[in-house]
């Protein structure tokens, strides 16, 4: 599995890796945030942010916090699949 890109950040969570990619789309820039299952190996999630600041991975959730302050958490999908 080859990663090409900026990345701006790379955890684990369980059995996935969570890979926070600088990405740009006419002018914007933004986010891509990609959770593999290295298990299963599949892409268990796939979601753009804007100014992703923190990715941190506690109480079983993976939380996503922004430079706005926003925080986005990912739960059921990535938790079930490395049961």
């Amino acid at each position: 599995m080859a990663f090409q890109g900026e990345k701006k950040m790379i955890s684990f969570f369980r059995s996935h890796l969570i890979v926070v990619w600088a990405a740009e789309n006419n002018g914007q820039q933004f986010n891509t945030v990609n959770i593999y299952d290295l298990k299963n190996r599949f892409t268990a999630f796939d979601g753009r942010f804007q100014n992703v600041r923190h990715v941190i991975a506690e109480w079983g959730t993976i939380f996503i916090l922004t430079a706005d302050g926003k925080v986005s958490f990912i739960d059921r999908a990535v938790s079930r699949s490395s049961r």
